[in-house]
């Protein structure tokens, strides 16, 4: 019931608009659709994406190669290895 009170209601308010605030209006909602569209599209993208690396095993753990890198670089951040501190030898 809501969806043709707005809708009269808008079409009241859109008659007393000048051209240039309905120009205005129509920019916005045309700017709205584009922007909708292009995160749909990078979430569809982003979903397919992560679906066939997880379906198809790209990045299976259980590869040696990939367990061993993973591996390395956890132990790179527990010794510190990614924030070296130099000592300039004053106390």
């Amino acid at each position: 019931m809501q969806w043709p009170e707005r809708w009269h209601r808008g079409k009241a308010e859109w008659d007393i608009l000048s051209y240039y605030q309905r120009f205005e209006s129509a920019i916005a909602l045309v700017l709205t659709i584009v922007i909708a569209l292009i995160i749909l599209v990078a979430l569809y993208r982003l979903s397919i994406g992560v679906l066939t690396e997880l379906l198809f095993g790209a990045a299976d753990p259980l590869e040696h190669a990939v367990f061993q890198s993973n591996q390395d670089r956890a132990a790179d951040c527990a010794v510190g290895g990614g924030a070296q501190v130099h000592h300039s030898g004053y106390a």
